[in-house]
């Protein structure tokens, strides 16, 4: 009995480690050194595979504070390009104070009127 005790004690110990060291890092944010303070750059997949032409415009904006309680801290009109089966755009917003940010992306339909909303969050 002693033995099994002495052997699960250790599986949990190495077990517990292991998910420490797994869960130090983060895998999905990239440190670019090349992007100018105050800058915000990014590229957003559109999953849903249609596209809208005409009458409208894709902006993505930026928020310091949610919900907005006025015009953006900064925005950028993207274009979207086809990438397989699926369509990007790339932004850029440069002008930001440092701080977090909560980015936004629309389909911003002229004259103005029906839109998309995307939210997600960004650090300067």
């Amino acid at each position: 009995m002693n033995k099994i005790l002495k052997y699960t004690s250790l599986f949990a110990f190495v077990a517990i480690i292991g998910i420490l060291i797994n869960s130090c890092g983060n895998d999905n944010v990239t440190n670019n050194t090349n992007v100018p303070a105050g800058t915000i750059r990014g590229t957003i997949t559109f999953v849903d595979t249609n596209r809208v032409y005409n009458n409208g415009y894709y902006d993505v904006s930026v928020y310091s504070s949610w919900p907005p309680a006025g015009p953006p801290s900064g925005s950028d009109t993207i274009t979207l390009v086809k990438n397989g089966n699926t369509y990007t755009g790339t932004y850029e917003i440069t002008g930001l104070s440092a701080g977090s940010y909560v980015t936004t992306s629309a389909f911003i339909r002229t004259p103005y009127g029906r839109f998309c909303l995307f939210i997600g969050h960004e650090r300067v």
